[in-house]
């Protein structure tokens, strides 16, 4: 396979394994769940940053979405810290899962 070939083969992977997501979890403001229960820090890599710093940036915060679901949080607050970097070898998306309480 000649290095075109496998580079668009790479790409089309990474966007692929993005397209789908079964999170229910809401990104929201720290402000917003300020009487909701913490579950704890979520972090998440995604390898191959650098020039794809977006899309990886989204492939890993999609990946702590559904960590934060699998906790059985039902919001989100991504860290301040927390955001695309353009010379990185990866991508990583962390946060604080939040459960909202049962009314």
């Amino acid at each position: 396979m000649n290095p075109i070939t496998t580079l668009i083969a790479i790409i089309l992977i990474v966007i692929l394994s993005g397209c789908t997501t079964t999170s229910r979890v809401a990104v929201v403001k720290p402000e917003n769940v300020a009487t909701y229960q913490s579950l704890g820090s979520v972090r998440s890599t995604f390898p191959l940053g650098g020039l794809f710093k977006n899309l990886t940036y989204s492939l890993a915060l999609d990946s702590a979405l559904e960590k934060a679901a699998k906790m059985g949080a039902t919001h989100f607050v991504i860290d301040e810290n927390s955001g695309p970097v353009f010379f990185a070898i990866s991508e990583t998306a962390s946060g604080t899962a939040y459960r909202q309480p049962q009314q």
